[in-house]
């Protein structure tokens, strides 16, 4: 890829000697999905020596919460909808990822496992997700040790657009109160058709190819009319959304996406803060042993949250 960070180049290269090419099988759904977990996991990646993590159960979904071993009072929670298109992922996947998010936030860090599509395509991962949202702010965040008043979720690629849908529930529904979100290249448009879509429509870390056949899965029947929730980016009032934090990648079919909510949500008053991943693809945030440029995202990320939690909420 013509700008590509060299660094994560590297990683990139270390990565196909034991793939074989581009992700594939989107034919075949099991075998895409074993596909996706082994590109997750075939380079290791160190783990923060301060987090400690366990399974539960939240709201009814399989999740594990991230938290600092030498931090126990009560503190921010992020609340973190893994990426995948929809269609692959769980909490192994993005392990690490959420590790280094919670160190970096100085925050405990809820993942969720959701029903996947297109066996359960929309709205079957948000509605779970948004149960699981309502328990963690009436009873679970107390049990997790964190503190209800600073809430945040975020998410990665496809969970970005869920954490976006779940922020647009809490202040449609008023039942769920947010102190921010936190989205790395989200998908927040199902039209495909942004500049970026065109200027990287061949690329092999994701495809405007790809994306169009990830929503197709996700939206089954096609968008409900008159409804933005599976596209929040289509959001024509943004009014009342929590604080937001953007991290969109400079060589992402997705950029643009992000851009223009960042710009949508600043013309309408909302603090909201854009972090541009200069020379990196989708989908980077796994290479944190390799790119100082990822490293920074985890950085700005956990800047964000450190200073939209409230004052009531540190350790």
């Amino acid at each position: 890829m013509k700008g590509i960070d060299p660094e994560y180049a590297a990683f990139l290269k270390a990565r196909a000697e034991l793939v074989d090419g581009p992700l594939s099988g989107f034919d075949d759904l099991p075998r895409l999905r074993a596909d996706y977990e082994f590109r997750s996991s075939c380079l290791p990646v160190s783990m923060p020596e301060a987090i400690q993590w366990r399974n539960l159960i939240a709201g009814g979904l399989p999740a594990r919460l991230y938290e600092r071993k030498d931090r126990k009072g009560g503190r921010p929670l992020v609340f973190f909808c893994h990426g995948g298109g929809w269609v692959m992922g769980g909490l192994e996947s993005h392990h690490a990822i959420c590790a280094w998010l919670a160190d970096c936030c100085g925050s405990r860090v809820l993942a969720l496992d959701y029903p996947l599509a297109p066996e359960h395509p929309y709205p079957a991962a948000l509605n779970a997700l948004w149960s699981a949202l309502n328990w963690v702010s009436v009873a679970g965040a107390a049990e997790l040790g964190a503190d209800p008043a600073n809430l945040f979720v975020a998410g990665d690629s496809s969970g970005g657009n869920l954490a976006a849908a779940l922020a647009l529930l809490a202040r449609d529904r008023k039942v769920v109160c947010l102190r921010g979100q936190l989205l790395f290249y989200p998908a927040l448009d199902d039209r495909c058709a942004t500049p970026s879509y065109e200027q990287h429509r061949h690329n092999p870390v994701l495809s405007g190819e790809m994306m169009r056949w990830y929503w197709r899965q996700y939206l089954g029947g096609g968008t409900p009319p008159g409804e933005s929730g599976p596209a929040p980016g289509r959001t024509a009032d943004v009014e009342g959304f929590p604080a937001t934090y953007i991290a969109a990648m400079e060589l992402d079919p997705l950029r643009d996406e992000g851009r223009l909510f960042h710009e949508k949500l600043k013309r309408s008053g909302i603090p909201t803060v854009l972090h541009e991943g200069v020379g990196l693809p989708h989908a980077c945030l796994r290479a944190v042993d390799h790119s100082a440029a990822v490293r920074e995202i985890y950085r700005s990320a956990g800047s964000f949250v450190q200073a939209f939690a409230s004052c009531g909420g540190g350790p």
